[in-house]
């Protein structure tokens, strides 16, 4: 092993140190590079972006000026079409230019920035100022201040960019924001740095001969744009250059070859023409011309005008063969002309397919009528909608969507499509029509033939209808209802219970808009308890009034003066129950018939019996505790909709009774003070939630 000498370690301290000093350069320079390569990037994307917007601006110029003028090869003054001559007069025609100055126009390779500037007198074709170059102001397309769109060379605008191509934008903001028909602040242009456009007519273009009748001269048919910028990226030492041309064909060049297009308005005897056009035009046209129809537009007594359909041929093809192909054969052929909507006035495109070329315009009618179609019921939110709309004609598709009522002109020969919208609880049942038509899908197409009326129908889907929130006002014994509901109301029906004596005292207390119903009961004489008259004026004013549920118990309306005392408020709702308080037998404790058992019969063919239970059909019996009527004589016998023991006719036969017009109800249970056979909580859960759609229908 070698003998270590003192210098040794100043040797390898130094060879380490140069070690590193390499790679820290070298790592620094590679970062260096990379951030200059993200910031060349994000230049050129900015860059090409506002050459974009250039370029797009130059095409709405053209197509702006090319849709602005009735004719584009003679006079418009449109402000597009001012727009243009400026764009055109910018032009360098390079069939005036010597070949050497042509390569300068066309080349675009500069060694510096700088020389594209220029403006001495030694300044050639590579400059800007020789170029024409100009710039256009897309803040400003809006306006109508048409010297500040395109914007001239000028030294003072035009300079060297200063980081990357941009257009710079200044001044005042205060009003260039919110009257952008002024040309102040924001929108104007006080630098395009770096970026331009210079316009050429190509010396090897198409050569046109313009319209005129007695002159001619020569011009290209389209004009080059070349959107240029230059600028220095980071580090760079030579400009980086991005360069696109924009080829536009100049509308006001167009071939002076005449054509005779033979305009012919064919029509049948029974049209009339209050103002008929011309039969013969000359037009000068190149490959296709446009032709605006002249004149007013025909009537047909019983029709209406759907427009022109326009044909056209050259001269070998025979006229009668033109108008008969010309002619709509079918309606929904006329439809299609509708939905063109060409009239006088309009603009259409011929084919010049010859010296002379035939054109039909012939006036096409339709015959129209009108289907309206409304829901069966348009005050109620969310009973259901209609959408009413045709196949073919443009003016009655896609309009009338989830409305309650709608009308459409409709052509004869289009299909008419209505589609019922179910809407919340209530679901769609069946069309009507003309008082015989029924349909029972929820669209329903047909053929427009005759005007007509249709109806949609709906109804409430009781299995989406829950919630129902009832007090049970009970006689200090008895309050069994909360119980049987849990049991039976299937989750449909809640139940507050509140003791009458204190419903009596404290009525104002209770916060009606909380319920759907109230119910009072159940026990043998009511517990021998009568409601207050404040009470029962209450109800009447928050039940009775709005169409709310009330269900009377056993013994709680009637005239006894024995073990149940005189119940004289529970009597004022005799009326609303569907008794007749005139007969004897409401009036005398001892006459009247009398009715009782266990077994009760389904007197009706009602929804009663099917929700939330199917408790049978008309005739089933039924099982309850043993109870009976007392000086109840119900006066429409269809109201009744169970009885005792069997179908009869005798109308003082009820164990239920339904008065629909004010939704009361009495029904016999409470004489068993406080039992309920299964069957009787049954009935109890269909009665409350039958009359409690009969509310919900009246008043949703």
């Amino acid at each position: 092993m070698g003998r270590k000498h003192r210098g040794d370690t100043l040797v390898e301290v130094s060879l380490a140190v140069g070690i590193f000093s390499m790679v820290a350069i070298t790592v620094v320079s590679v970062i260096n590079g990379s951030v200059s390569g993200a910031q060349s990037s994000l230049e050129s994307t900015i860059t090409r972006e506002e050459m974009d917007g250039q370029a797009e601006a130059l095409r709405f110029i053209q197509s702006a000026y090319i849709a602005s003028g009735e004719d584009i090869d003679e006079g418009n003054d449109s402000k597009y079409a001012q727009l243009w001559s400026t764009l055109s007069d910018h032009a360098i025609d390079l069939s005036k230019l010597s070949a050497a100055d042509q390569d300068a126009v066309l080349k675009y390779n500069p060694v510096t920035c700088d020389e594209i500037y220029r403006s001495d007198s030694n300044a050639g074709w590579n400059t800007l100022k020789k170029q024409n170059a100009f710039i256009i102001n897309t803040r400003a397309m809006s306006t109508n201040d048409l010297s500040n769109i395109i914007t001239n060379y000028s030294s003072n605008i035009f300079k060297t960019a200063t980081t990357y191509p941009r257009i710079i934008y200044g001044g005042d903001t205060s009003d260039a924001l919110y009257n952008p028909s002024e040309i102040t602040g924001a929108l104007k242009i006080t630098g395009a740095e770096g970026l331009y456009i210079i316009a050429v007519r190509d010396k090897d273009g198409t050569v046109i001969v313009s319209d005129s009748d007695s002159s001619t001269s020569i011009k290209s048919a389209y004009i080059d744009f070349y959107i240029r910028s230059c600028w220095f990226a980071p580090g760079a030492d030579r400009p980086s250059t991005i360069s696109t041309a924009v080829r536009l064909y100049d509308p006001s060049v167009v071939k002076s070859d005449k054509h005779i297009f033979n305009i012919n308005y064919e029509s049948d005897s029974d049209i009339s023409w209050p103002g008929k056009p011309g039969r013969e035009t000359y037009v000068t046209a190149g490959g296709k011309i446009t032709y605006v129809i002249r004149g007013q537009n025909p009537t047909k007594s019983g029709y209406r005008f759907a427009g022109y359909n326009v044909c056209s041929a050259d001269d070998s093809t025979s006229y009668a063969s033109l108008v008969a192909s010309c002619k709509p054969a079918s309606d929904k052929a006329k439809i299609n002309v509708a939905n063109g909507k060409l009239y006088s006035g309009d603009r259409i495109t011929i084919e010049a397919r010859g010296k002379v070329t035939n054109v039909v315009i012939y006036p096409v009618f339709i015959k129209t009528i009108t289907v309206s179609a409304t829901v069966d019921d348009t005050t109620k939110n969310n009973y259901g909608t209609i959408t009413l709309t045709c196949g073919l004609f443009y003016e009655c598709r896609g309009k009338n969507t989830n409305v309650k009522s709608a009308t459409i002109t409709v052509p004869v020969g289009d299909t008419v499509i209505a589609t019922a919208n179910n809407g919340g609880v209530y679901t769609f049942l069946n069309w009507s029509g003309n008082g015989q038509t029924y349909y029972n899908k929820a669209t329903w197409s047909f053929d427009a033939v005759n005007s007509t009326s249709i109806t949609a129908h709906f109804t409430l889907d009781v299995s989406k209808l829950s919630g129902m929130k009832v007090l049970n006002v009970y006689p200090n014994s008895g309050g069994n209802l909360a119980g049987w509901m849990n049991s039976y109301g299937r989750g449909k029906i809640s139940v507050d219970s509140t003791s009458i004596n204190h419903f009596n005292s404290s009525y104002n207390g209770f916060n009606a808009n909380s319920y759907d119903a109230i119910v009072f009961g159940f026990w043998d004489c009511n517990n021998s308890i009568d409601l207050s008259y404040g009470a029962a004026s209450w109800v009447i004013n928050n039940f009775i009034n709005t169409n709310k549920v009330i269900l009377f118990g056993h013994d709680t309306i009637n005239y006894g003066t024995g073990t149940c005392g005189i119940h004289s408020n529970f009597n004022r709702f005799a009326g609303y129950a569907g008794f007749n308080t005139g007969s004897r037998y409401y009036s005398n404790w001892t006459d009247g018939p009398y009715f009782a058992g266990t077994t009760v019969v389904i007197n009706v063919d009602s929804a009663f019996v099917d929700y939330p239970w199917t408790i049978g059909k008309k005739g089933t019996k039924l099982t309850i505790p043993y109870a009976h009527t007392l000086q109840q004589y119900v006066s429409n016998n269809n109201n009744v909709y169970l009885k005792f023991n069997s179908i009869d006719v005798n109308s003082g036969n009820f164990y239920l009774s339904v008065n629909n017009s004010y939704n009361v109800a009495m029904i016999q249970t409470g004489h068993s003070n406080g039992a309920a056979t299964a069957d009787e909580q049954k009935i109890i859960a269909n009665t409350l939630f039958y009359m409690y759609t009969i509310y919900y229908k009246r008043n949703h």
